[in-house]
């Protein structure tokens, strides 16, 4: 069974769709944005290329609704890019412990970076954020967690040598978001190089 909420964790986001907000959500957001368009930057993606991160994922279980911690890893490698095609990373995290799970996925900045398309997902970028050397990009789109269908918000804090990602959801029956797992690593500047990975999805 803990196999299936690991695979729910890297999979559950599918059924995606342009995504409306209520008035007090973007009320909520404008005190937390820049003045400009909220985007990602090209330069905040390039500050995790290099050696792999490590860290955990602590996740709230599927069937037992507890929540789990589990060792994580992280590589990114900047792709190929032409006049054809937008900037893109490698996304490779790996999962020490259940490496069965492992999985890489290619993020691509949309739109001048008012959205990204992670593998077959779009999101939509709601807020950026920056405070005391630490950058947060919010983002949302429509989808699934658990078969159900869901607004799906990810919270991108890119902190120097500190990167972590929040995935919180709210289903379309709830009022409030709730927090599904959180990766949070740190720079290991001691470890080699990891092979360049396929993509799973």
């Amino acid at each position: 069974m803990r196999a299936r909420s690991i695979l729910a964790v890297m999979t559950a986001t599918a059924l995606f769709t342009g995504c409306a907000h209520t008035k007090a959500e973007r009320d909520a957001g404008a005190g937390r944005t820049e003045k400009q368009a909220p985007a990602f930057r090209a330069s905040d993606l390039d500050a995790l290329v290099g050696p792999v991160w490590r860290g955990s994922l602590e996740y709230m279980d599927y069937t037992t609704g507890k929540p789990t911690t589990i060792r994580s890893t992280l590589r990114v490698t900047r792709l190929p890019a032409d006049a054809e095609t937008a900037p893109a990373w490698s996304m490779a995290i790996g999962y020490d412990d259940e490496p069965h799970a492992d999985g890489a996925s290619t993020l691509r900045l949309l739109k001048d970076g008012t959205a990204i398309r992670n593998d077959d997902t779009v999101e939509r970028v709601i807020g950026r954020l920056m405070d005391k050397g630490v950058i947060e990009v919010t983002t949302e789109h429509r989808g699934a967690d658990n078969d159900r269908p869901a607004t799906i918000r990810r919270e991108y804090r890119f902190m120097g040598s500190g990167f972590a990602i929040k995935k919180l959801v709210k289903y379309e029956d709830a009022a409030d978001f709730f927090q599904r797992h959180e990766y949070q690593w740190k720079r290991d500047e001691s470890s080699p190089a990891l092979p360049t990975p396929r993509s799973t999805r």
